[in-house]
């Protein structure tokens, strides 16, 4: 199981999205940016330093939105999302070193990218969600082992 963390940042009906650069693993899908969870790392302290490295800023985590795992290439991606805001305009990335493109892509467009598959049900609890996001609950799993609870 690899234990991930993503940012979902939403400003009204504007989500912000990144795709892969075409040289990395999954290279030209469409993602919210984050990265792996270090053994004894929080989900929080993770999404900050992967944001950073990533980035190079970081936006306040403000909650805890949707914990997915997803089967990958027989691996188990366990991934949390957490709500983020950048608040400042000038807070808000310009560049990053695992994506060529940055975008504020409206919610009924989202469906219409090419979603990298750990990020899918994300982008359709948005699209249900309407104007607001739903804080995300536990769920049964159909991967065996991995963790249910929220952050």
């Amino acid at each position: 199981v690899l234990n991930v963390v993503a940012s979902v940042t939403r400003e009204g009906d504007r989500v912000l999205c990144f795709r892969r650069k075409a040289e990395i693993v999954a290279g030209g899908l469409w993602e919210f940016p984050g990265g792996k969870v270090c053994p004894s790392e929080s989900a929080r302290a993770a999404l900050r330093r992967e944001l950073l490295e990533e980035l190079g800023t970081v936006p306040s985590i403000r909650r805890f939105l949707l914990r997915r795992p997803t089967v990958v290439d027989a691996r188990v991606i366990d991934i949390a999302f957490l709500e983020t805001v950048f608040g400042n305009p000038s807070r808000l990335p310009a560049t990053s070193t695992d994506h060529d493109r940055i975008e504020w892509v409206t919610v009924d467009r989202l469906g219409g990218l090419p979603w990298a598959e750990p990020d899918v049900p994300m982008v359709r609890r948005i699209q249900r969600s309407g104007n607001r996001f739903q804080t995300g609950r536990k769920h049964r799993s159909r991967a065996p082992g991995t963790a249910q609870s929220a952050l």
